[in-house]
């Protein structure tokens, strides 16, 4: 089914369902199935379908009245006009379907290729689960804080960073929840995320943010470890063979040449790696020009 069709806002809902703490089971059947029909045009009207309601059906319709009983889903399903919590399970009105997406969510962190295949699976997981408009990683963090700062309005933040709120306010986002990103070790960064209503990230959306803030801070924290060992070999393989070149033109011995190379990048304030790339490239033979017919 398309998760993506437009559904009815709340007050249509309670207009539909008729929600009244004594309304019997023929009139809540009758309600279900006017609901069904609401949500999918396609199928007949309540009054000409005698047959058993689909079972998908059924689950959306029962997601819906959890919406209606839960102020917090109510005022967010307005604000959206979308179906946000009739979606499938895996979002911040569905524990057992988060619980389960998380399983899912480590399995691709551990497939994930490097630093940026990691982070675009932290991204997509929470522009899912959290309904987030917007969602982003930070490698590294502005000003340390250990907390999350849930904002209803920019302006909240005016005196802190207005220049900041200015900007993010012309783009539209009125909602910010920023969860650090850290290991034992220290900070990896920072999980963003964004929203164009206010008062978008309650409890749930918090409590969501801070279990993939630690999923991710692990897998990030490796893939940047493994990135900086294959960076390592790579930039030990280049000072080798520059070494060699310095011994072969300079008559150093291996020694002397290292030291060469260490010295200059401490001059110059780089990375050996970098000096010996550098290195290497100017050693390279020029282009053989083409011969003229």
């Amino acid at each position: 089914m398309d998760d993506t069709r437009a559904a009815p806002i709340t007050d249509d809902l309670y207009a539909v369902l008729g929600v009244e703490c004594d309304a019997d089971d023929a009139r809540i059947e009758h309600a279900f199935r006017v609901l069904a029909h609401r949500l999918h045009p396609d199928t007949r009207p309540p009054d000409a379908d005698t047959e058993p309601v689909d079972p998908e059906v059924f689950r959306r319709i029962l997601a819906a009245y959890a919406v209606l009983r839960d102020p917090l889903a109510r005022r967010r399903y307005d604000n959206r006009h979308r179906p946000t919590h009739l979606a499938d399970p895996g979002t911040a009105a569905d524990p057992a379907g988060t619980a389960e997406g998380f399983a899912q969510l480590a399995l691709e962190l551990h497939e994930a290729d490097g630093v940026e295949g990691t982070i675009r699976a932290v991204v997509d997981f929470a522009l899912k689960v959290l309904a987030c408009d917007y969602a982003g990683v930070a490698l590294h963090t502005v000003d340390g804080s250990d907390e999350p700062a849930p904002v209803a309005d920019p302006s909240v933040l005016s005196q802190r960073r207005p220049d900041w709120t200015q900007e993010v306010g012309g783009l539209g986002v009125r909602s910010v929840l920023e969860v650090p990103l850290r290991t034992r070790a220290g900070a990896v960064g920072v999980l963003c995320l964004y929203s164009t209503e206010p008062e978008a990230f309650g409890p749930p959306e918090e409590a969501i943010a801070h279990i993939l803030a630690r999923h991710a801070s692990i897998a990030l924290a490796s893939a940047q470890r493994e990135h900086d060992l294959w960076e390592q070999a790579d930039g030990r393989k280049l000072v080798g063979q520059a070494v060699g070149i310095l011994m072969e033109r300079n008559s150093l011995d291996a020694d002397q040449a290292l030291s060469v190379i260490n010295r200059y990048a401490q001059e110059t304030n780089a990375e050996p790696g970098d000096v010996a790339r550098k290195l290497i490239d100017s050693s390279k033979p020029p282009a053989r020009p083409c011969p003229h017919p």
